[in-house]
């Protein structure tokens, strides 16, 4: 037992320390304090020293079980991670030089190596097996690659080549992914953590509900709203399903919706906040980073899926609510909007000031995220009920590593990926042979790009898919003339489709779990639910007018054909209109609505000419019937 606490107060002391180390580097306070030799490269291993010290205080071998004091060997992982990302910092000026000249040492490989199996071990206790997996063939295959077959044979590069870029170029586990996760990431996940622990999450809910609780089906889109509004900020899928799923399934169960709907829309809405700005669960700052535009650019090209997303969903949970005769709350029964804002008001301050900072005065993505955390804990003390004490903080701190850590594995680990892709040249050929297989045909790209982004997303998190996709998949969209922010808006949404889809399905089947229904039922509603992200990725890598990109014509026309078409495709999925549709009107609804998408003169006549059709044939149903 003794042991067990000393563990748990190293745990939270290293959160505490990591925090406060990256608020000040950040805010160039040890600059300013004198510490000029603070550079990015240096801070990057300091950082990823953190994560390592806190995955193996905090996270077991295996998972499900308690932690039971510390075993020898997360004592050695610990020493290992220390020595392999401590080295260019306690070292510094040798390992510069030995950069600089290109010589690389037999303990630099030694420390290399370590290092890996550290991180290896790392992302399996806490992304998971199929992220360490990926980079364990491409570790192969950047040692081994000559004796690999067809396509992929290639002269392996030299060992001293590898380790320089693996390990010390700033191309490899210290790359563009983990600067970004030490800078941009660190911020915003401190951000969501305090958020949390001022109770913004309940805010969140009762404003959902003050404002559409009473229609139709109301806590169904209350749900949506406000999951989605906590997911896009904590960046995890089953962590939000988990955390807003507690208050929004049993609200949705209580209306009257079925346990297998209820959680397929708390599923969905979390899903979704992966993908809507302005956080996109913090992927959009990688995402700017390898495009090499701004942070602003991403979310307003991500702006109108994630509308059409939403839009969708809104509508199947309204057309449920009047397929099942379902009504909303009495106003007894829901939060006044004039007392939850009241309430309330003070959380919605530092999300306006993020924006205001990055938008309005064009600060860095970083600085601006640590003055909202500043501004963040200072407005948490307006009211009682949300001020922060000394063991608030420390959850906050705790709640924050564990996340962080999350996100930071997954950027380290995909240094190797990118490493091995740059120096086997396995990226460019991997492009090269996906287009000829297609043979040049875009459609059959996509395809094939959204099956490989299916099966690479089992599994993984929404940052460790996009690294992976948008080095193997991204280029090869990008050959056949697919904009660049398409392919990587392509690869996410796809990648993230496993979350909600049988067979893994995680977001869906922790929704299940609180709603006590059966799993790959939640899941496969959670399909029809979320149909949008199955079919607007591969009409925006045709038409980026849905992203925003084009004359104001061209937009005008994309956004309002998506629009009516989404509609009508809800309305033919959940098989509702101004009454249940036949089996005639339910297809040409779909059908009518999925060719609206497409773009072209001659496919929004056929759209509407479907839809039409449909929306005679029920008229003249409804009209019979009333006169019966």
């Amino acid at each position: 037992m003794v042991r067990d606490r000393i563990v748990v107060r190293a745990m939270k002391t290293v959160a505490v320390l990591m925090a406060l180390y990256h608020l000040a580097f950040v805010s160039k306070l040890f600059t300013r304090l004198g510490f000029y030799s603070l550079q990015i490269s240096i801070h990057t291993r300091v950082s990823l020293t953190f994560m390592l010290i806190f995955v193996f205080l905090a996270f077991p071998a295996r998972k499900g079980t308690a932690r039971r004091g510390l075993p020898w060997y997360d004592v050695l992982f610990i020493f290992m991670g220390i020595a392999g990302a401590g080295y260019y910092f306690f070292f510094h000026d040798l390992a510069v030089q030995h950069y600089t000249m290109a010589i690389t040492t037999s303990y630099e490989l030694v420390l290399m190596i370590a290092l890996l199996i550290t991180l290896l071990e790392a992302g399996r206790r806490v992304i998971g097996l199929p992220m360490p997996i990926i980079v364990t063939f491409f570790l192969a295959y950047a040692f081994f690659s000559e004796s690999f077959p067809g396509f992929l044979q290639a002269t392996s590069p030299s060992f001293n080549l590898i380790v320089q870029t693996i390990y010390l170029s700033p191309q490899g586990i210290f790359g563009m992914p983990m600067q970004v996760a030490s800078t941009i990431l660190m911020m915003f996940i401190i951000f969501s953590a305090i958020l949390t622990h001022t109770g913004a999450g309940r805010f969140f809910i009762n404003l959902s509900l003050s404002l559409f609780g009473f229609t139709r089906g109301g806590p169904a889109k209350a749900a949506i709203i406000g999951s989605a509004a906590m997911a896009t900020i904590s960046g995890t899928t089953s962590g939000n399903v988990a955390a807003t799923g507690s208050v929004t399934i049993p609200l949705m169960k209580g209306t009257g919706y079925r346990p297998h709907f209820a959680g397929a829309v708390e599923a969905v809405a979390s899903k979704g906040g992966q993908v809507t700005p302005p956080v996109m669960g913090v992927v959009a700052f990688i995402m700017a980073e390898f495009l090499g535009i701004t942070y602003l650019e991403v979310c307003i090209a991500a702006a109108v899926p994630a509308i059409l997303y939403f839009l969708s969903v809104f509508t199947q949970v309204d057309l449920e609510a009047a397929r099942l005769g379902l009504r909303g709350l009495s106003r007894g029964e829901l939060p006044p909007f004039r007392k939850t804002m009241t309430e309330g008001w003070h959380y919605l301050l530092p999300i306006v000031m993020l924006v205001t900072l990055i938008v309005i005065l064009k600060y860095s993505v970083a600085l601006a995220g640590f003055y909202a955390v500043v501004f963040l804990f200072l407005v948490s003390m307006v009211k009682r009920e949300s001020r922060l004490s000394l063991t608030k903080l420390v959850m906050a701190c705790s709640d924050f590593a564990r996340l962080v850590v999350i996100a930071g594995v997954a950027c380290a680990l995909a240094g190797p990926i990118l490493a091995s892709l740059d120096v086997t040249g396995l990226g460019v050929k991997i492009a090269t042979e996906l287009v000829l297989f297609a043979g040049g045909n875009k459609f059959l790209l996509l395809g094939l790009a959204a099956v490989a982004c299916f099966i690479f997303g089992m599994g993984m998190t929404s940052i460790g898919v996009y690294l992976v996709l948008v080095a193997l998949i991204a280029p090869a969209l990008m050959q056949t003339g697919v904009d660049p922010i398409a392919a990587h808006l392509f690869v996410i949404y796809w990648g993230n489709v496993s979350l909600i889809t049988p067979p893994v399905a995680i977001g869906a089947y922790v929704a299940a779990g609180i709603a006590g229904a059966d799993p790959m039922k939640t899941g496969w509603q959670a399909c029809r639910l979320g149909i949008v992200s199955f079919v607007v990725p591969f009409i925006f890598a045709y038409n980026p007018a849905l992203l925003l990109i084009g004359s104001p014509g061209e937009i005008a026309l994309a956004v309002t054909t998506a629009i009516i078409g989404i509609l009508s495709l809800a309305a033919g999925v959940e098989g509702w209109t101004l009454s249940a549709a036949n089996w005639l009107e339910r297809p040409l609804l779909i059908i009518g609505g999925i060719v609206l998408l497409i773009p072209g003169s001659s496919t929004d006549l056929f759209g509407f000419g479907m839809i039409g059709l449909a929306m005679f044939s029920t008229l003249r149903r409804s009209q019979r019937s009333r006169r019966r």
